[in-house]
């Protein structure tokens, strides 16, 4: 009772939607930080193919203003 919410009011719908953003912007940055790390391993031959794949399925997802759990991914992908 005593605890002020951020936004001066409880709306379970808003805070919950603004959680899914935060989280999706979180997934977003992180898997673009991982692309530019697979560039420079794709220069040295180091390079996880199914791994970029699949960070770039998820980044079309996110973009798309989807959760990444929805990107399809094969089994490969996956791991």
């Amino acid at each position: 009772e005593n605890v002020i919410h951020v936004d001066g009011s409880v709306d379970p719908v808003r805070d919950a939607e603004l959680i899914n953003l935060e989280l999706a912007l979180s997934d977003l940055a992180q898997v673009e930080k991982r692309l530019e790390r697979m560039k420079k391993d794709r220069k040295s031959g180091k390079a996880n193919e199914a791994e970029g794949t699949a960070l770039e399925k998820i980044a079309a997802v996110l973009n798309n203003d989807e959760p990444a759990r929805n990107a399809k991914l094969d089994d490969a992908e996956e791991e």
